[in-house]
């Protein structure tokens, strides 16, 4: 599997023993989709779940700040905004991607002097995603689907890690 580029430049920037703030902007170089083309041995079934992708490159966007609260407690936030690559143009059921607002929350631990907990937690918010498009072997202008697609993502983290 052929995996996009991505770059990111980030930043981290200390305010004074207990404050910090960071950032980053991430490309991705999702351009390098162009089809989602599944290898079944039946070129009947191959056809038929054949889709053109034509995805658009994209950046994610994220601020967050860092709170040192003692030798043993940090606590972190942040939120990042992340483009999506489909267009309203090529957006399909198989993957009806928005863009979306990261939320998150979390924290480190020193549980002793050689391991430390971490903890975190992120929403994601995603923007409901218009669909409209044809029939695949309709003619016309029948359509399969016309609608919206939306969700949202929780995510939970635990960590242990150890150095001696």
């Amino acid at each position: 599997m052929e995996l996009p580029d991505t770059l990111e430049f980030s930043a981290y920037h200390g305010l004074n023993s207990q404050w910090a703030i960071h950032g980053d902007v991430l490309w991705t170089g999702w351009s390098k989709f162009k089809e989602l083309a599944p290898k079944t041995g039946n070129a009947v079934v191959a056809g038929a779940v054949y889709v053109k992708e034509d995805w658009q490159d994209t950046f994610r966007f994220s601020v967050g700040t860092t709170y040192k609260h003692n030798d043993r407690l940090t606590l972190r936030t942040g939120v990042a905004f992340d483009e999506s690559p489909v267009s309203d143009a090529t957006r399909t059921l198989r993957i009806p991607d928005a863009d979306r607002i990261w939320a998150s929350i979390g924290l480190a631990y020193q549980i002793n002097a050689n391991y430390n907990l971490d903890l975190g937690y992120t929403h994601i918010f995603a923007d409901a995603a218009s669909l409209d498009f044809g029939a695949p072997f309709g003619s016309g202008n029948e359509k399969a689907f016309k609608g919206t697609a939306s969700g949202s993502v929780e995510l939970f983290a635990v960590g242990v890690s150890g150095s001696f």
